[in-house]
């Protein structure tokens, strides 16, 4: 006993001496005010943080998830019964939103808006903040604020049957595709089987989930080994990208879209050996939440379009990179070397998530608590806090912050154009207001709209996404992007192309199929590869998908095209001897 006490004893002093940032031992939490936490922080040169909500005088107790609406208001989902509820204590977490009405840098007006929610780990808006989805175990809710007072006036059950094995792996990242699809994904551990009016889809493990809400209608759009996916975004041209929290990798999402027959246990076969063969930032960065690109006028022109990650633990702060497209997807690097884009030494500081807002700053939800471990500490510790958070705003120094133009309610021909500024949060919103009016008034303006843009290939890809989002076919419009020159366009046709091919004739999508499979880019190549996957009629798909084995293939490709041809492979009458060779084990 005295030997496991002196061993104990040494284990403490050498993690406190090797500058461990979390409890060890029975060691007292030492809880900052926002303002010394400010002291703490260590920003890249050229850039500035300030304090833009707390505790101390908004409704923020243990913040986990947050996004703004097309109003400029921060939504916030708050879990202070985490890590699980208590028996004898009903669960009240909450959604509070957040406003800076005098659009002074911080904000001033907290309200809350729903506080009958367990463990909301994510949340997406509609209607201008009308509607909320919302996590809230083992639920997906739908809110509801008929008269636009900022107090939910009904609350439905969506979705049932979200596994909850693990309340930290629980679904978040809610994000809404271009196609106007809501992405969010669950980590390891959990089994979902949710019913659907479309049948039922089960989720094994490290799953992101695609669903149009307005039928109900999900789907699966990745399956791989992640340990808790917890950030997906998109690019300018549809690009989705992924961040998995625990490993702080990140990954091109589409190379984790083929089909195939659930469960999928083989793919966590080796997965910590191989994961990092596909993530497209280095590793042995953990553990990330939450991910952003600093897509924004007001981000200087050498950091512009870079992607961001959170790091809460171990190491504090957020960590930035430079993006290449590579191969099938992409690869980065850091031009400013360790300089990362903040560095914080309060081990107290848990960042969760962040998003560009309406001013072009990068807001930054802080979960401040000296504890975020489930494995390592008692779900019952009292050193747990479960009163505090802060919200924080990055901006360049000496660069003006400007407030996005009026998007909710604004007239059809501005949110038209605002889908091509270059400030992307702003075509975000844009898109998503067109989104959620009525089709037969917006298509027939944005085919209009369209005269004045013929020649542009991202307007172009604009409209087929409204039409994607109205389930509306457009097949010219899709067959005019899918011969574009540029790669990017031809990219998300090709994945418009997977879905609907199952509706459109076989005639006319097999030689688009075919055309795209051989295309000079390997990134166009991928997405071929996986609607080949999704294909209704598998003897032809699978002989289309062998003609990509010709052709160079990287570590990303080849897992999809395995995936892929797998499945074909089970369900096609014959296999191409190319096929079997490439499956057959070297």
């Amino acid at each position: 006993m005295k030997r496991f006490f002196l061993c104990a004893c040494v284990l403490i002093l050498c993690a406190r001496n090797s500058g461990a940032t979390d409890l060890v031992g029975g060691e007292a939490p030492k809880m900052l005010t926002p303002e010394e936490a400010l002291k703490t922080f260590t920003m890249a040169e050229g850039f500035e943080i300030n304090l833009w909500a707390s505790e101390v005088d908004t409704d923020l107790k243990s913040p986990t998830a947050m996004t703004f609406d097309s109003r400029g208001r921060l939504w916030v989902a708050n879990i202070p019964s985490h890590p699980h509820a208590k028996p004898d204590a009903k669960p009240r977490d909450f959604i509070s939103v957040l406003e800076d009405t005098d659009r002074d840098g911080k904000a001033d007006k907290s309200t809350v808006f729903y506080d009958d929610l367990y463990l909301p780990m994510g949340l997406a808006l509609a209607d201008g903040g009308k509607t909320v989805y919302v996590a809230s175990e083992p639920n997906l809710l739908k809110l509801t604020d008929s008269d636009d007072d900022l107090k939910a006036d009904d609350a439905q059950i969506m979705l049932h049957g979200f596994g909850t094995e693990d309340n930290h792996h629980y679904v978040s990242g809610f994000q809404w595709s271009p196609g106007g699809r809501l992405f969010f994904g669950q980590g390891l551990f959990l089994n979902t089987q949710v019913e659907t009016p479309f049948g039922v889809v089960r989720g094994f493990e490290g799953t992101v989930f695609r669903l149009d809400p307005r039928v109900h209608k999900m789907d699966i759009a990745g399956s791989y080994g992640w340990s808790n996916p917890w950030g997906i975004i998109f690019t300018k041209w549809g690009d989705p990208l992924l961040a998995d929290a625990s490993p702080a990798m990140n990954y091109y999402l589409p190379i984790t879209a083929s089909r195939f027959d659930y469960p999928k246990p083989n793919k966590y076969d080796n997965y910590i050996a191989k994961r990092g063969g596909y993530s497209f930032t280095p590793t042995g960065r953990r553990p990330s939440c939450g991910n952003e690109l600093l897509d924004h006028e007001h981000w200087p022109e050498e950091v512009r379009g870079w992607y961001t990650t959170n790091q809460m633990k171990g190491w504090h702060g957020i960590r930035w990179y430079r993006l290449k497209e590579s191969g099938s997807g992409y690869e980065s690097d850091q031009p400013r070397g360790e300089e990362e884009l903040l560095t914080c030494s309060d081990m107290t500081f848990r960042p969760v998530a962040q998003q560009i807002g309406p001013d072009g700053a990068l807001y930054l939800l802080d979960y401040y608590n000296p504890i975020v471990g489930h494995t390592t500490y008692n779900f019952r510790d009292p050193r747990r806090i479960q009163t505090h958070g802060r919200v924080w705003r990055i901006t360049a120094k000496g660069r003006e912050t400007k407030w996005q133009p009026d998007i909710y309610g604004a007239e059809t021909a501005a949110l038209l154009d605002l889908l091509l500024s270059e400030n992307e949060r702003w075509g975000y919103f844009a898109r998503r207001e067109l989104q959620q009016r009525d089709g037969k008034e917006i298509l027939p303006a944005a085919k209009t709209w369209l005269t004045k843009h013929s020649d542009n290939d991202h307007a172009l890809l604009e409209v087929l996404w409204l039409h994607q989002n109205f389930n509306s076919l457009e097949p010219d419009l899709l067959a005019r992007l899918l011969n574009s020159k540029d790669r990017r366009a031809r990219t998300a046709a090709v994945r418009i192309l997977k879905d609907w091919q199952l509706i459109l004739p076989g005639e006319q999508t097999r030689p688009w199929l075919d055309a795209a499979i051989t295309d000079s880019n390997q990134k166009v190549r991928l997405e071929a590869m996986v609607a080949c996957g999704y294909h209704p009629d598998p003897n032809a798909a699978i002989g289309i998908a062998a003609k990509a084995l010709e052709m160079d293939r990287d570590n990303g490709f080849d897992l999809a095209a395995t995936e892929t041809l797998t499945w074909l492979a089970r369900n096609a009458a014959a296999v191409p001897p190319k096929v079997d060779s490439y499956l057959l084990p070297s």
